[in-house]
């Protein structure tokens, strides 16, 4: 594997390990304050988004660990975590309740697809770089 496509992996590993914190940042504070929460892009009631968020961090920071872990099978989260990051972007983009509000609103989005698309690209990387090692 290229030294670009490491390095690719790693600042995914990188990048997811910080959405992860920030999501179980988000829903502690939101759990915390006991308040109805919302948040247009994650397709959940403002009742529970406390609880999806955090339950959401909790599953980030599950696959970033085991991303960290040699072979193929416990880097294969990494890849189904990021997938389903690009997944939730791409579905709320597209669903009928969601508004952009202006043309710079539209790009800012653009950019965060953009971004999953390539923490996607990146933990492929990763996941593919984990299948050369072998158990003694």
């Amino acid at each position: 594997m290229s030294i670009l496509g490491r390095l690719l992996g790693y600042i995914s590993m990188l990048a997811n390990l910080c959405l992860a914190l920030l999501l179980l940042g988000a829903g502690l504070v939101g759990a915390l304050s006991e308040s109805s929460m919302k948040v247009d892009l994650i397709p959940a009631s403002p009742e529970s988004m406390a609880q999806v968020l955090m339950y959401s961090g909790l599953g980030g920071l599950i696959a970033v660990v085991f991303g960290l872990r040699p072979g193929r099978l416990s880097r294969s989260l990494l890849v189904l975590w990021s997938l389903l990051v690009t997944g939730i972007l791409i579905c709320a983009f597209f669903r009928p309740s969601y508004r952009f509000d202006g043309e710079e609103h539209f790009r800012l989005g653009i950019w965060i697809f953009l971004g999953s698309l390539l923490l996607l690209i990146g933990s492929y990387c990763h996941w593919k770089a984990g299948g050369g090692e072998k158990r003694r």
